[in-house]
């Protein structure tokens, strides 16, 4: 059957967007949305639980697919409580920060677990806690669960000493290059700085410096750090370069490059009463090629 749907989009980069459109069902549990702000368009591709109480899917860009998200949705129905997701996911052993908890039906006292103090309620509703919070030094590490009144998120949180390494995520990511007046938008490369901690714990996505640097030899006798595109340097988020032959390049190629994505992680490590800031670097590789000119629509 048709349905009319809304949102209201909330991200890091923005707060408060309303989008309506509508919505299909399929054989009772497969959906496909289209929604607009009045400039942009998005899809949202889903499916329901067999109860039909829980969704998963993806949401993203109608002209650029790799502009979007995984998705988890509850039905909000009666007096039915559950947290869906926590950021930032970790708190830093000795360090405090904000906290906010997404879910539907929220009510009651915040706990995150042993060693860990809810020092503030910043904001609260039924479907958004905001708390501040501070854990102790001698705080257990690793993951655990936290709760809102009478719902929780099991192993939704994570304690960290420090960050010993950084993984790029995913590992190997393309791009491609486009625009230029031509019929094939660029498609970005988006990207992760993942912190793990000395035991190989996930502490999650952390904030990171991003760069780019030659793969290998070729790519830096033939430029493609400078002609390829762009990382932007607080977000893994890499534009490339517009399409077309390119006079400035050997042969007058396309502006293709093979890359290094590179994420250094800037973290406080605590040594009794002493703080250390260390640069916690990793790497990736990043393909720029040229654009895909037959674009299914499944794949």
């Amino acid at each position: 059957d048709m349905y009319s749907a809304s949102a209201t989009l909330n991200s890091a980069m923005e707060q408060g967007t309303q989008l309506s459109g509508s919505a299909i069902l399929y054989t009772g549990y497969e959906f496909r949305a289209r929604l607009t702000d009045g400039t942009r368009t998005f899809l949202s591709i889903g499916a329901l639980s067999e109860d039909g109480n829980t969704s998963t899917g993806r949401y993203m860009d109608a002209n650029q697919d790799e502009i979007g998200l995984d998705f988890t949705a509850v039905r909000v129905r009666g007096t039915h409580s559950e947290i869906l997701a926590v950021e930032p996911s970790y708190i830093r052993a000795g360090g405090s920060a904000e906290i906010t908890i997404h879910g539907t039906g929220l009510s009651g006292d915040v706990d995150l677990g042993a060693g860990v103090t809810v020092t503030g309620v910043v904001s609260t509703d039924a479907n958004t806690v905001v708390v501040s919070a501070s854990a102790d030094g001698g705080a257990a590490l690793g993951s655990r669960s936290i709760s809102v009144g009478w719902s929780a998120l099991v192993g939704g949180f994570v304690v960290y000493d420090a960050v010993a390494t950084v993984q790029v995520e995913p590992a190997y990511g393309m791009a491609r290059v486009g625009g230029a007046n031509g019929t094939r938008l660029d498609q970005l490369a988006l990207f992760d700085a993942v912190g793990y901690m000395a035991d190989g714990t996930r502490i999650g996505a952390m904030p990171a410096a991003w760069s780019t640097e030659p793969f290998d030899e070729v790519a830096e006798q033939l430029d493609d750090v400078h002609f390829a595109g762009m990382m932007a340097p607080n977000a893994g988020i890499y534009d490339p370069a517009d399409a077309g032959l390119n006079p400035a390049r050997p042969f007058s190629t396309n502006n293709v490059g093979n890359l290094k994505t590179v994420a250094v992680v800037h973290d406080w490590s605590r040594v009794g009463v002493w703080g250390t800031r260390n640069a916690v670097r990793g790497e990736g590789q990043l393909i720029v090629t040229v654009q895909r000119w037959n674009d299914p629509p499944i794949r």
